[in-house]
């Protein structure tokens, strides 16, 4: 198992997600743990730091992003092969953005977020918390993008305190599990598959 883990972030609300929730997923399997915001960083500066990553036998990386908003069609509950086919595309066609701004990255490190970051906030949400608060969500969050989060926001009883304090209090137990959070959405629990976090 490599010394060092390097998890880049896109910002400050990916950053707090993985401080609180993912980053215990992997204390005792490195020795270091950091993370790389990304998002508005220089193209270049993040690139080379891609590269050096790679370039070391003792070290590893996790490229997280969100997918962002592809057709509704995507997230019916039955998929059928169209269904699969246009994911495929449209994660195809946000794997070459990426790559063509970061040509280090490998594609097989990047593991994307679906649809944005608040889609895996809301998924762990308790439901006497929702209760509470009067957060009316759906049975996934597969779909929730930062526009549909702040309707949400807005119709509950949470609409006036600030966005970032909002967030920081999903995170709190016992308002946030992820238990929960796997089986609301997908791309949340493929990533605990696929890193073997084990709840």
């Amino acid at each position: 198992m490599p010394n060092k883990l390097v998890v880049f972030v896109e910002g400050p609300d990916d950053e707090k997600f993985f401080e609180e929730v993912l980053k215990p997923f992997f204390k005792g399997r490195h020795k270091t743990i950091s993370h790389v915001k990304y998002a508005r960083a220089n193209d270049e500066t993040v690139n080379k730091i891609i590269g050096r990553l790679a370039d070391r036998k003792d070290s590893v990386y996790i490229f997280t992003a969100d997918l962002d908003e592809p057709p509704r069609l995507l997230y019916k509950s039955t998929y059928s092969t169209k269904h699969a086919k246009l994911l495929r595309e449209h994660t195809e066609k946000r794997t070459s953005e990426l790559k063509e701004k970061y040509p280090n990255v490998d594609e097989d490190r990047i593991d994307y977020v679906i649809t944005e970051i608040e889609g895996w906030y809301l998924a762990g949400l308790d439901d006497s918390y929702c209760r509470r608060c009067g957060i009316s969500l759906p049975s996934s969050t597969d779909d929730i993008t930062k526009q549909k989060f702040e309707q949400i926001r807005e119709r509950s009883k949470r609409k006036r305190i600030d966005r970032s304090l909002f967030l920081a209090e999903i995170l709190l137990p016992p308002n946030f599990s992820p238990e929960t959070a796997k089986k609301k959405n997908k791309s949340f629990r493929n990533f605990l598959s696929k890193y073997n976090c084990h709840l």
